[in-house]
Parts: structure tokens; sequence; C-alpha cells
């Protein structure tokens, strides 16, 4: 009678994972940087001069540079925009996470679009000076061999970051691509984007030396996160991408319609995590998105077999 209960309860547990999509093991949850404590600031900051140190980002700056070839990004620029960078950001998410753990956080720029700055990363905070990344720029070891310094320039070349109101504008865009820069979501959230790059400035403003800047990272986890909450949303949404829908992102070997989010489930399913050779996380998902909790389910499980058990074993 036990071995057969125990044996239900796995059954059970199989069936409702396969048929509900939760999983034993959480997605990885990217937070937001004004949400980070010391330790995770260090944590990340640790990672972070470990892969530069080892010329381990230098591929990633070479790799975003010839993005701009035949499929990459630019090929056609609008459309492969978000799909292109959401793998790359996943991709060198594996190399921090398999140093420490740690994720790439998201650096939310439109919280600060009106002049306050608490909580912003980029600006040293005097009751903890090890907070954020405002001091942080360590050099980073390039494939060649040399070495590339990292700069800053914020604010400083007459940029500013998107407002508000632009942010909810490209938000309640209903159409992914139309090839219409004034109406798609797609292109609108590439000129925001830019746009911080320009008011960043110094590495960020070269597509050859912007994934030199921690801030890059940072900056492209929002826009993922962006497009996450877009395809969340309830919007009535038009997920055209022409007829780039069968095409495979270079160079990894997986298809633009595979990358958006999956379902209901609140993650970005682990197709993405395939394509980077980073097979044992089911996918991702951000700090304010909801997503099934398997403890739950399996409390419930455990309470419809623990009846048999009293009264066979009482």
């Amino acid at each position: 009678m036990r071995s057969f209960t125990t044996f239900l309860l796995a059954t059970l547990v199989t069936i409702s994972v396969l048929s509900t999509g939760v999983m034993a093991e959480p997605p990885l949850i990217r937070k937001n940087a004004a949400d980070l404590t010391s330790t995770e600031w260090t944590l990340f900051k640790d990672a972070w001069s470990t892969v530069a140190s080892e010329g381990i980002l230098g591929d990633y700056i070479d790799l975003h540079s010839e993005s701009l070839s035949q499929n990459g990004y630019f090929d056609p620029r609008a459309q492969r925009f978000l799909p292109w960078h959401r793998v790359f950001l996943a991709q060198f998410e594996k190399e921090l996470h398999d140093y420490n753990g740690t994720t790439i956080p998201y650096w939310d720029w439109n919280e600060y679009d009106e002049g306050d700055l608490v909580g912003n990363p980029l600006v040293e905070h005097s009751a903890d000076p090890d907070w954020g990344i405002w001091n942080f720029t360590p050099d980073v070891l390039g494939s060649s061999g040399s070495m590339m310094q990292v700069a800053r320039n914020v604010g400083g070349s007459g940029w500013s970051i998107p407002t508000s109101a632009e942010y909810d504008f490209v938000d309640q865009r209903p159409v992914y691509w139309d090839g219409d820069t004034s109406n798609s979501f797609a292109t609108r959230l590439q000129n925001m984007s830019d746009n911080v790059h320009a008011y960043v400035g110094g590495n960020m403003g070269g597509i050859s030396t912007a994934p030199s800047d921690p801030v890059y990272w940072m900056h492209r986890a929002f826009v993922d996160k962006t497009w996450f909450d877009w395809e969340e949303s309830d919007l009535n949404h038009s997920f055209n991408f022409s007829n780039e829908s069968d095409a495979i992102l270079g160079p990894w070997n997986i298809h633009v319609q595979d990358v958006q989010r999956s379902g209901d489930n609140g993650i970005v399913n682990e197709i993405v995590f395939d394509a980077v050779d980073w097979h044992s996380h089911p996918g991702y998902s951000y700090d304010e998105i909801p997503i099934p909790e398997p403890t739950s389910l399996l409390l419930a499980l455990l309470a419809l077999v623990a009846v048999p058990l009293r009264v066979r074993y009482g």
C-alpha cells in the first residue's frame, strides 16, 4: 500500500509538471538594479571582473560587432533587434552565472527621467560607496590580447533619458513590426535604446565597444524586460515578423519565432537556453512577473495522498 501510494504521488507530480508547465527547478530571476543589496552588487562585479580579465567578454564584444553582417540583428534591423539581443544576453549571462550564480540586473532608466536619481546605480551613493557601478569601469582583455579601457560620459553629450511619456507611448504600440517607425513597437523601442546609449556615452556610444561596459548589459536587460512586459500585457498584439518568422538568428541555430515569451507561465522558455548550451535551466523571468509556484502544487498533491496513508497506518 505504501509503495503504491508513493508511486501514485510520483505519477501525479509528473503529470502535473507535463500538463501545467510547472517545473521543479525555478527559472532564473533578473532583478531591478535599484533593489540589489551591496552583497549582490559585489557578486555581480566579481563575476564581471573575472570574465573581463580572462578574455571571455572580449569574444562577446567581437560577436556584437560581427552581428552587423548577415543573420545579425541589423538584417533586417528592426525585426531581429529584440530577438537577437535576447539570445545574446542569455549567452553572456551564463558566463556570469557559471562563475558565482549571479544574474544580470536590469537598469530601469525609465525611473530617472524626471531627475530623481535615488536608486540609480550610475550615481554615487554617499551612504554606501560600494553600491552600484558608478565607479566600476574595469579594463577588458580583448580577443587580440590588448586591453580596452571603459569610460562613460553620462549626460555629457547633450542626450537625455527618454521620458516616461515616450516610454508609455512605445509600450502601447499594438504591432511588433510593420515597417513604420512611427507606430511599430520594435522600431520605437530600438530608437529609445539608441538614445540611452548616447546618454551614457563613452564606450556605450559605439557598436564595437558598447558591450565592454556593464551598463550595456543592464540596459539590454531592461530593453528585454520592456519587450517581455509587452508580450505579457493585455494588448491585442500582432507579432508580425513578416517573412522573418522562419529566419535563423546567427550565430545560433534558433528561429526568430522561438525567442518569444512562452505561453502564460511568465518565463522565456528553455529554447533560448538550449541555443546557448545552457540546458540545466528552464528559462528566465523578471522580479515583477508572477510565475507558477511548484511548492503549492506539491503540497496539494501531498494532501491528496496523505489521507489514505493516515487511514491505513493510523
